[in-house]
């Protein structure tokens, strides 16, 4: 084991490249489940930022936050809004939007809001549902419900 500038113990990584062959480096890499290997001559941020890449900032350790689509429906031509949720409905899904709940029971609990008809949507992020608000099959929705009532529509990212 060898002391790091912390203090703290890291194991000991034999370095036979280097012309001091058989020095030991300690190496803070065995924290993320790798041992590498290290000459004398590498510039230690050159390798932290090496492992930053590799375990930190990799698109499988990067946490995505949530987004929901809040809907308020007010339907004059209800036709005209059938055909929009059947066109809707698919697009939604292809840019990988999940509905949580679509026109369901609401209780108004303060205030005096009270929607005709509710819809929430969720996507990975506000990109997301960006990417999916400006899609041709959705623009293709939108042009179908013109007339159909009034859509007030915002985005939010959860937590």
């Amino acid at each position: 084991m060898v002391a790091g500038a912390t203090g703290m113990q890291w194991p000991a990584i034999t370095d036979d490249s280097d012309e001091d062959a058989g020095r030991q480096l300690p190496s803070p890499s065995h924290r993320f489940g790798t041992y590498r290997r290290c000459s004398a001559a590498q510039d230690a941020a050159t390798f932290i930022r090496s492992l930053w890449r590799e375990r930190v900032a990799s698109p499988a350790s990067i946490r995505t936050v949530p987004a929901y689509v809040v809907v308020d429906v007010i339907r004059t031509d209800l036709e005209r809004a059938a055909r929009y949720s059947e066109l809707s409905g698919p697009s939604v899904e292809r840019h990988g939007g999940r509905f949580l709940a679509r026109g369901g029971r609401t209780l108004v609990l303060e205030g005096d809001w009270d929607p005709e008809r509710l819809v929430v949507i969720e996507f990975s992020s506000i990109e997301a549902a960006q990417t999916w608000f400006d899609s041709d099959d959705y623009r293709e929705a939108r042009s179908v419900r013109d007339g159909a009532g009034t859509w007030q529509m915002v985005v939010v990212e959860g937590t």
